[in-house]
């Protein structure tokens, strides 16, 4: 799928999920072998949006796209097993879904900005986190999934229904603390960087990528100790990271 200069979408290949022609009467089988415009629903009321950053992920014959509006808001169709507010055992694709942070329906927390500047879904779809316009994490998925979900702090009654807000230092408050600049998910393992620049990592801890002192996951974030001096300064801050293989993980400071 790729994205045009004027914000519009186009696809082609099969029609997996209904993620090229949204119209459940569409076969996801079909094959489009020219480049086509992507078709939604005519009874999709946002049709009309146009995008700036456009992301698909693919296992098997499963497909979500993730698009973020020239709007803020992040809008997602297909596979509905990350998408909120749908009944994933019933309705196995959708037609396009926004996803606004302030809406009930979508997220258990609706006191910040329902607007997107970040987001990463991990490969094999255990969770799906973004950051909103004011720096805050959220995430939708199941922590059974080796963590990769992230909310240990505060488990919500079902983490894979709506999205909830990380608690990043797990003191029960919501500040600069928590804000993040940059996500990435690699199968069941997330990295995240502060709005001061510093890694924070939980998930798989498969290889020891999470730094935890142990091979054993971690459902919240920790924050690393670059030159492990067990002090948190500017020889800690970095300014990228690279998650891409889950057995490794690297920085650069």
């Amino acid at each position: 799928m790729i994205l045009s200069e004027s914000g519009e979408l186009y696809g082609w290949g099969k029609n997996y999920s209904n993620i090229i022609d949204q119209n459940t009467s569409t076969s996801t089988l079909k094959i489009y072998d020219e480049l086509t415009q992507v078709i939604y629903e005519t009874t999709d009321p946002y049709k009309g949006v146009t995008y700036k950053e456009i992301s698909v992920m693919n296992n098997g014959s499963k497909n979500i796209v993730m698009a973020l509006g020239d709007d803020d808001y992040l809008y997602m169709w297909g596979e509905t097993t990350l998408i909120p507010n749908i009944p994933h055992s019933t309705i196995p694709t959708t037609g396009t879904v926004k996803i606004d942070l302030t809406d009930s329906n979508v997220s258990y927390d609706v006191s910040h900005s329902g607007k997107v500047k970040d987001f990463s879904m991990s490969s094999d779809f255990s969770a799906l986190i973004l950051i909103n316009e004011d720096g805050y994490l959220y995430s939708i998925g199941d922590d059974t999934n080796n963590n990769v979900a992230g909310n240990n702090c505060h488990v919500p009654s079902n983490e894979a229904a709506r999205f909830s807000i990380i608690d990043v230092n797990c003191d029960e408050s919501y500040n600069d603390d928590d804000k993040m600049k940059y996500i990435s998910l690699t199968d069941q393992m997330a990295n995240a960087v502060s709005e001061d620049n510093y890694l924070y990592v939980w998930g798989d801890d498969n290889g020891g990528a999470v730094d935890n002192g142990s091979d054993h996951g971690r459902g919240k974030p920790l924050l690393i100790d670059i030159n492990q001096d067990s002090l948190y300064d500017s020889n800690d801050k970095i300014i990228e990271t690279d998650n891409g293989n889950p057995n490794l993980n690297g920085a650069i400071t």
